[in-house]
């Protein structure tokens, strides 16, 4: 439970961006976000370690910043993309 309120926290705390948006790699509702890279450390910190390696959580490296996809992240804290990011607004 402390990983979900850590990373909930984390969310919250640096007003991550996100949005609710088809997901084509599983063809489902899913939610992208966007961290900035001074903000990675702390995304670390509220996840376990482990979490990182060997593409556990896919990442996306942008100019400026990082994107998740909400699912990889949700289903490693075994919590609902809704109970993280809210009801999709489609």
């Amino acid at each position: 439970m402390s990983r979900i309120l850590d990373f909930y926290r984390f969310i919250q705390a640096c007003s991550i961006e996100y949005h609710w948006v088809d997901n084509p790699e599983t063809n489902e509702r899913d939610v992208v976000f966007f961290v900035l890279f001074n903000d990675i450390l702390e995304m670390y910190a509220a996840m376990a370690p482990y979490d990182f390696i060997d593409d556990r959580i896919r990442r996306h490296m942008k100019d400026g910043y990082f994107t998740f996809w909400g699912s990889s992240i949700c289903d490693k804290l075994d919590v609902e993309l809704t109970e993280m990011f809210g009801q999709d607004g489609f």
